[in-house]
């Protein structure tokens, strides 16, 4: 069996660029919703039909629902971003 040579991927200097301003966005996404948290009343709407009229309803808690799957989202798609060698290839 023919034994491949290993890649070593390095991030340019555009992905790192990339990378830092994707993680200054989520601090700020999170620091806006802790901000406002407390502003907002107990009960908030959390769906809207059609016309724009409010049709479902949650806790205030439900709030912090966006800023969570953003950064789940975002940690994965840095993780499967990461450049690692091609040791899958052997």
């Amino acid at each position: 069996m023919q034994i491949r040579p290993r890649i070593k991927l390095e991030l340019t200097h555009a992905d790192k660029t990339v990378e830092i301003i994707g993680w200054l966005l989520i601090f700020a996404i999170w620091g806006l919703a802790f901000d406002k948290f407390n502003s907002l009343t107990a009960i908030i709407p959390t769906h809207y039909n059609g016309s724009g009229v409010p049709d479902g309803f949650g806790d205030k808690w439900m709030f912090l629902t966006l800023p969570l799957v953003a950064t789940v989202l975002f940690i994965a798609m840095t993780l499967l971003n990461k450049p690692v060698g091609c040791n899958y290839l052997k």
